[in-house]
């Protein structure tokens, strides 16, 4: 990581500690791409006590992070229990607030985003729930994300895309992390913790993994990093790294002409045979048939790969 973006995680790190209002309008600045819908506003609300009532022009995206409430619209009553999404799209009268505060992040999209928003299936159809509930384990990531693109593009508005696809990774990160009532809740602390190891893995897959250093790094008991990590990615610390560590071999096959020893040896494999075991087993294929499936293409382009 170059300077900058240490001081920009700090930056970061430290806003969402502080908990800061934040809000700003993303529209007005030039995008290179229109693959996604161009993000119109974005916001963050730590404490929110207001309720709104009116019938919005916009396409929005109101994303409950703590609190709970009641949301009224077009006639129907529902529950709002964090962490959860709101939808709200024009001329639709609705009626919402907290019962005494809420956590909110919200994203705001103009009427020439509908068709995007809606072939994307992110938007709820007609007659379907305005509401969707989602983990309580993704919120801090949540965050995080939209936070840190918003402030960067304040500062550097010709990375305004990046913004676009933060926004709608974070609606899409809900969409995929269904609410399960089973689920036991991770601290945001302890979250932050987790998912910046699980970072320096996913830099660094060839390395060695160790639980307990990272726990006692972390002022942590390995016990309960071990059952905080395995809540948050649904699959023990040593099996996420070979993950990580398999789909970097692909990469490497695909895109070098390394010996498949080499390969092996560079991701973190120190034994050949083991290494293809696995890859075939993650893959269906053998790293010799995955180079010749995947990297002839790239070879005819790049001859000079080595």
């Amino acid at each position: 990581m170059d300077d900058k973006n240490k001081y920009m995680d700090n930056y970061y790190t430290n806003f969402l500690l502080d908990k800061k209002l934040f809000s700003a309008h993303t529209g007005a600045f030039s995008r290179r791409f229109s693959v996604l819908p161009v993000l119109d506003a974005v916001g963050y609300i730590p404490e929110k006590t207001n309720w709104i009532d009116t019938k919005f022009t916009s396409w929005n995206f109101s994303i409950i992070l703590s609190g709970k409430g009641t949301y009224f619209v077009d006639g129907k009553k529902y529950p709002v229990i964090s962490p959860c999404v709101l939808t709200q799209q024009p001329g639709l009268h609705t009626y919402y607030g907290p019962d005494s505060s809420w956590e909110e992040l919200f994203l705001i999209y103009d009427s020439a985003a509908a068709n995007t928003l809606i072939r994307g299936n992110v938007f709820p159809e007609k007659g379907n729930s305005p509401i969707w509930r989602f983990d309580e384990n993704s919120t801090t990531l949540t965050k995080r994300r939209l936070l840190a693109e918003s402030l960067d593009v304040m500062q550097y508005q010709h990375y305004a895309g990046s913004i676009d696809l933060a926004a709608y990774e974070t609606i899409i990160s809900t969409i995929n992390s269904p609410y399960r009532e089973d689920t036991p809740k991770v601290p945001d602390d302890d979250s932050t913790i987790i998912l910046a190891e699980e970072n320096r893995m996913r830099l660094n897959p060839d390395k060695q993994f160790d639980i307990e250093i990272a726990a006692a790094k972390n002022d942590m008991h390995p016990a309960k990093f071990r059952r905080l990590w395995n809540i948050l990615f649904d699959e023990p610390p040593i099996r996420h790294l070979q993950k990580l560590r398999l789909m970097q071999s692909a990469k490497l096959l695909a895109e070098t002409r390394m010996q498949i020893q080499e390969v092996a040896d560079i991701t973190g494999f120190l034994d050949a045979l083991y290494f293809s075991r696995l890859f075939k087993r993650e893959f269906g294929i053998s790293p010799k048939y995955y180079r010749e499936k995947y990297a002839e293409s790239l070879m005819k382009q790049l001859p000079g790969l080595k």
